[in-house]
C-alpha cells in the first residue's frame, strides 16, 4: 500500500498553491498601510497650520509653512513613534484577521477596523485637550478609505488568479 498516493499529492499541492495565494493576497493587503503614515504625516502639518489660525495651542512665533515639514516629521518620529508603532501593530493584526477570507465586505470591514483603533484616540483627545488626536482619527478615516480601493483592485486579481 502506498503511503502518498498520486491524487493525494495532487491534492497537497493544490491546497498549498491556494494558500500560497492567499498569503501573497494578505501581504499585499498589508502592504497598503504606507498609506495610514503619509497621512498621519500632512495630518500633522495641515493641524499646525489649522490650529495656529484657530489661535489653538502654543504662541510660537515660527513660519508654520517653512518650518512645518520639518517639525511635523521630528513630532512623528520622536512623540508619535511609540504611539504609531502600537497603531501599526493594531492595524496589520486587525487586516490579517478581517481579510483572511474572501470578504466582500471591504468598506464596512475599513470601518470597522477605524471605529476599534479610533474610539480610545478620540476618547484621549476630550480627556487630555489634544485635538491632534480627533485630527489623526479623521485622517485615518479617510487612508482607510483609499486603501478601500487599492484592496479591492487585490481581491479582484486575486479572483482572476483562482
Amino acid at each position: 500500500m502506498l503511503r502518498n498516493p498520486p491524487e493525494r499529492k495532487a491534492r497537497n499541492r493544490c491546497g498549498q498553491y491556494a494558500r500560497d495565494l492567499m498569503i501573497v493576497r494578505l501581504l499585499k493587503i498589508v502592504s497598503t498601510n504606507w498609506t495610514h503614515l503619509l497621512g498621519f504625516y500632512l495630518t500633522i502639518y495641515l493641524s499646525f497650520i489649522i490650529f495656529k489660525l484657530l489661535g489653538l495651542g502654543d504662541d510660537y512665533e515660527w513660519d508654520i509653512v517653512a518650518v512645518g515639514f520639518a517639525t511635523a516629521a521630528f513630532l512623528m518620529l520622536t512623540y508619535g513613534l511609540k504611539i504609531l508603532g502600537y497603531f501599526i501593530l493594531a492595524i496589520l493584526m486587525l487586516d490579517v484577521v478581517s481579510f483572511s477570507w474572501n470578504n466582500k465586505w471591504t468598506r464596512e470591514t475599513l470601518i470597522l477596523q477605524w471605529i476599534v483603533v479610533s474610539v480610545p484616540f478620540i476618547y484621549w483627545a476630550f480627556e487630555y485637550q489634544y485635538w491632534l488626536w480627533i485630527m489623526l482619527s479623521i485622517s485615518l478615516l479617510t487612508t482607510q478609505l483609499i486603501r478601500e480601493k487599492r484592496i479591492d483592485s487585490i481581491n479582484k486579481h486575486k479572483a482572476a488568479t483562482v
